[in-house]
């Protein structure tokens, strides 16, 4: 194997052949889909670390419960619509709902009947 010594010519070695924007739009598209299954099985994993850790713990703060409330239900909806079902799968939905069970059951009961 020879060294190539232009490195206009060694990086066009490097490039991915694009040969039109469809092309280069039906990648994007694909690149970003898997991107937000890798997005989803994140999610998935940290909701399943936090169920565990809220199963063998208690809440005892407001501000970490309405904290905690409020970003798992973000989870479950459209970031642009607070108010539309995000278009997520089916175990990633489930798994936060087992988090925010875990959540409820995990918050002391003082700071739940505590009047503001």
């Amino acid at each position: 194997m020879h060294q190539i010594s232009d490195p206009k010519i060694a990086f066009a070695f490097l490039r991915p052949p694009v040969s039109s924007k469809s092309t280069s739009s039906s990648l994007f598209v694909s690149y970003s889909k898997s991107l937000g299954q890798k997005k989803d099985k994140l999610v998935q994993a940290v909701a399943e670390a936090m169920s565990h850790v809220l199963e063998t713990t208690c809440v005892q703060s407001w501000e970490t419960l309405r904290d905690l409330l409020s970003e798992l239900c973000l989870c479950l909806c459209t970031p642009t619509d607070p108010g539309k079902p995000a278009e997520t799968s089916e175990e990633l939905k489930s798994c936060v709902l087992r988090c925010l069970d875990a959540l409820l059951h995990a918050a002391y009961g003082d700071i739940i009947f505590k009047p503001l």
